[in-house]
């Protein structure tokens, strides 16, 4: 399972883990909780998905009238199904560009790889999944960062040191001229 997490998506990961033992009475954490826990989110993840009818209550009931509650042990730390690591790991591919997965990521890989579970549900519910889909693609991840930026920050990470004759600023304000650019560049600026 990737581990680079962003604190609302680790929020999302222990609120699957709650809905696998509390609510859905499952040994292991499927896309059903996965699902359900985005429900919850407070972000715009969680908007889309109760703006378009997919309330908390409304997956839960959902899920237990269509797959029953499961036959739950009392663990500490549930696994994740093989689905729902598949779909963990097609987040962290989502997110490479970002460096950290978010709750958007994980949405975006359960509504692009959508899984029986999970279809039957949105059937059963009536929500149409492309009109999710759509409204979650929207959704600019909070942790892009500039390409410039997160090469600098790999080669502080890696030891590196990032030269001055090379180092291109980041942001440049549109009232910089050219010239003035090219000086920055060069580090003549202060």
């Amino acid at each position: 399972m990737p581990k680079n997490f962003n604190e609302p998506a680790l929020c999302v990961l222990r609120n699957a883990d709650k809905e696998a033992s509390e609510v859905l009475k499952r040994n292991r954490v499927g896309n059903e909780c996965l699902l359900t826990a985005l429900t919850k989110d407070e972000g715009d993840v969680g908007k889309v998905l109760r703006g378009r009818g997919l309330k908390p209550e409304r997956a839960e009931h959902g899920f237990l009238c269509l797959f029953g509650e499961g036959d739950f042990v009392h663990s500490a730390k549930k696994p994740f199904t093989r689905a729902a690591d598949e779909n963990l790991r097609r987040a962290a591919m989502f997110a490479d560009d970002y460096g950290l997965i978010e709750p958007v990521h994980l949405a975006l890989a359960l509504f692009r790889n959508v899984d029986e579970p999970i279809t039957r549900l949105l059937s059963f519910l009536k929500i149409d999944k492309d009109e999710i889909l759509d409204a979650l693609n929207k959704i600019e991840p909070s942790s892009k960062r500039d390409p410039d930026e997160i090469d600098e920050l790999e080669a502080q990470f890696n030891g590196d040191p990032v030269s001055d004759e090379n180092r291109v600023p980041a942001r440049v304000g549109s009232d910089v001229g050219p010239d003035e650019f090219d000086e920055l560049c060069n580090g003549e600026l202060n």
